[in-house]
């Protein structure tokens, strides 16, 4: 690093408890900013969560509309369950964002603070988890309603 840069660096400031130092404008601003990241960081999750349950159970009649748009009339059985398969993966996408909203079972002793962070991060790593899974399954739904529509709109040629 040049001598340039020194100035610019910010100094890293530890807080002790107990010390007699008062914290600057900066640091309290920091300190702020890090719990509410850390609030946040529960709320993120479960909001995504319900806006995806909304988009996957909206995308079924949206698919449902381009089907009608490839003429899906005078089609084969096998060709009208075929086609269903991405309305079914599009709820079932929905079933998973669900499962990630659905409350945990945890006992904890809220005066031991290991004890709520390790529930708050098996908490989250659950929904994150299922949030993961849910978006394959959308993403899989997405594709194969692509694949549907498409080679629909190709055999009406």
């Amino acid at each position: 690093m040049s001598d340039d840069n020194v100035g610019d660096q910010v100094q890293r400031v530890e807080v002790v408890p107990g010390s007699v130092a008062p914290l600057s404008i900066d640091e309290e601003a920091m300190i702020e900013a890090g719990r509410g990241l850390f609030l946040e960081s529960i709320e993120v999750p479960r909001d995504f969560s319900k806006q995806m349950i909304t988009v996957s159970s909206g995308a079924v009649p949206i698919y449902v509309a381009l089907l009608g748009i490839a003429n899906l009339k005078h089609r084969s059985t096998v060709t009208l369950i075929l086609v269903s398969i991405p309305a079914l993966v599009f709820l079932f996408s929905a079933l998973v964002f669900v499962m990630a909203l659905l409350p945990r079972k945890a006992l904890i002793s809220i005066q031991i603070i290991d004890e709520i962070r390790e529930a708050r991060n098996r908490l989250m790593a659950t929904r994150y988890l299922w949030i993961k899974v849910g978006l394959i399954i959308f993403a899989a739904g997405v594709c194969s309603a692509l694949v549907c529509v498409l080679a629909l709109m190709a055999s009406m040629r």
